[in-house]
């Protein structure tokens, strides 16, 4: 099948265009051109080490290539990792970073179509993933969501259910594409008052996380991208590690 957008095109429709994510990518056809907004392969608080699972399934009768890129700190990493899949096939990766030769944490684009040799819309694929660390007493699971969508200055946005206690901790994140961009992050009490409103700052192409240091609970977080952008809070148990991220919603009203 002849391939009809650039991967620069698609990602800005995808990214810019006021047609929804899903709805975007179900025309141009789902599950060939993937987004996880969050992956890591880095040491973190209180003893963790956090790695990345990713499953990834075949559904399909056809054999193809993935192209997989790398977003971090520095902006989009090169070049591109691949990896071959036959149908029906699953592959598995523990530490998903660390088998293609990445550290640290960032985002992660999966491509059967735009940039692989030969890519087709017919090569779609499924792909579970999580963030976990290790403990004695077992392994503390973060589900990831794959292709959240991102956030504009169309609509607001937030993230709800926010916690820095002695307890838990709280990070947020946004990844953006193109442009260099700083989103604020304006943090809210459980009744709405305004307590601080924090600077992302984000290379063209770029993944920043940062720590929430101000004590609340059940607050929440609104999202101020100069333009679009993937944000998310994860909010960790101190004493297990154990995660829970909370993508940015958009307010459509």
């Amino acid at each position: 099948m002849t391939k009809k957008l650039s991967a620069s095109l698609i990602l800005a429709v995808l990214l810019c265009s006021s047609i929804s994510g899903k709805d975007l990518a179900n025309q141009v056809s789902s599950g060939v051109y993937q987004f996880l907004p969050t992956a890591a392969n880095t040491p973190g608080a209180f003893g963790a080490f956090f790695k990345t699972k990713i499953d990834f399934l075949n559904p399909t009768t056809f054999s193809y290539q993935v192209f997989v890129t790398f977003y971090n700190k520095d902006g989009k990493q090169q070049p591109s990792k691949s990896f071959s899949i036959a149908p029906n096939e699953l592959k598995s990766w523990d530490n998903f970073l660390e088998a293609f030769g990445w550290a640290g944490a960032g985002a992660l684009q999966f491509d059967s179509f735009l940039d692989p040799p030969g890519g087709s819309q017919d090569f779609e694929f499924i792909i579970s993933a999580e963030i976990y660390t290790e403990s004695p007493s077992g392994k503390y699971r973060t589900p990831v969501e794959v292709e959240s969508g991102p956030v504009d200055t169309t609509w607001p946005a937030f993230s709800s259910g926010i916690n820095v206690t002695s307890q838990e901790r709280t990070n947020l994140g946004c990844v953006s594409f193109f442009q260099a961009q700083t989103v604020m992050a304006e943090i809210h009490g459980s009744d709405g008052t305004t307590l601080d409103t924090l600077p992302i700052p984000l290379v063209a192409y770029g993944w920043n996380q940062i720590p929430l240091n101000i004590p609340m609970t059940n607050g929440y977080v609104k999202w101020i991208p100069s333009a679009s952008a993937h944000c998310w809070a994860v909010v960790v148990n101190n004493k297990s590690n154990d995660g829970n991220l909370i993508p940015a919603i958009q307010y459509l009203h």
